[in-house]
């Protein structure tokens, strides 16, 4: 496959992107219905999966009550200082001339003030102030300081990317955690953490194509069996098939990819994930590696910059991503 400028074919795949995704959420709309049918599965699906008991009538109005407050604007709970700001704003134009006049007196009160004591002859022998004596340093204290100025420069890389509403109340309450953790302190954990938002605010701020991984010694693609009992009557009923993808940026960089694993209900960073193929995007690609080591077709998906939206061609099918140590796996075949 004889591939282009990649600057080219990112700037195409992100309007493609953008489109696709307007295109998805007006069908959500207009199809409220099949929107919670799918989500009320799904749903099911995870509890019987893990093996825990719910019920069908519980599932259903759970749903339904998060697809009735979705859309509804609430208006958050302001303090008290936040209230008082508000209702001075909103009636700046009758305390605009007040303000300054207020401002203009104290300024004038200040300057007296400040000559009357340059006057004094008290201030020209004023005895010399002693000298500071250095608090001694405590044992912890330069690697807390310097885990703090590494989460400020994540934060300042934060606060300048464009995001849209719902992923910057998402970051900043990340954001947040990362910081109770430093606070909290346990060194090993905190360095763990700290790298784990770098990686994150690297694949934040940044556009990657979506590769399938073919390099020597590396998997590429499995094959799991949902059910064995009829993964034993079938060859392909009850299996679900996965390809390797990778995020490579423009310089040929492969980025760490962030994605919520349900099992453990908590964010995981790796460089490679699963995604669910079509069989026959499997058998595909499972023909390139035998044939000579190489996918023809690598290029499945794209990131553009400042989201975490992977957005993937026809060959994938809309299903959570998943990595090799995800639960549950019972891998019939790899290559």
């Amino acid at each position: 496959m004889k591939r282009g400028s990649l600057s080219e074919q990112m700037g195409a795949m992100a309007l493609v992107d953008q489109l696709r995704h307007q295109q998805r959420q007006m069908r959500e709309h207009l199809d409220l219905h099949r929107r919670r049918t799918e989500v009320a599965e799904r749903i099911r699906a995870y509890y019987q999966q893990q093996g825990i008991e719910c019920d069908d009538a519980l599932v259903e109005q759970g749903v339904r009550e998060f697809f009735d407050r979705r859309l509804m604007f609430e208006a958050p709970t302001l303090s008290k200082t936040e209230r008082l700001i508000a209702w001075l704003f909103m009636r700046q134009t009758q305390f605009k001339h007040g303000l300054i006049w207020i401002l203009i007196l104290a300024l004038v009160i200040a300057i007296k003030s400040w000559t009357l004591v340059a006057d004094s002859p008290s201030a020209a022998q004023a005895p010399a102030k002693p000298q500071s004596v250095q608090a001694p340093k405590v044992a912890g204290t330069s690697t807390e300081s310097a885990n703090m100025q590494r989460y400020k420069a994540q934060l300042k890389r934060l606060a300048s990317m464009p995001l849209p509403t719902g992923l910057q109340a998402l970051m900043d309450s990340y954001a947040l955690r990362v910081k109770t953790i430093i606070e909290k302190g346990d060194p090993g954990y905190v360095e763990d953490v700290l790298v784990e938002m770098e990686r994150q605010m690297d694949f934040l701020g940044n556009e990657y194509l979506l590769e399938l991984v073919d390099q020597p010694g590396q998997q590429t693609g499995f094959e799991h069996c949902a059910d064995r009992a009829l993964c034993k009557a079938s060859k392909t009923a009850g299996r679900k098939w996965y390809l390797m993808v990778q995020a490579v940026d423009g310089k040929g960089n492969v980025g760490h990819i962030p994605y919520w694993r349900e099992d453990v209900q908590e964010m995981r960073v790796h460089t490679s994930i699963a995604v669910q193929v079509t069989h026959e995007a499997y058998l595909q690609a499972l023909k390139d590696k035998h044939d000579n080591g190489r996918i023809d077709q690598r290029d499945i998906g794209y990131k553009p910059a400042y989201t975490m939206d992977l957005a993937f061609d026809e060959r994938t099918l809309d299903e959570p991503l998943i990595d090799e140590d995800s639960p549950g796996l019972n891998i019939t075949h790899s290559f």
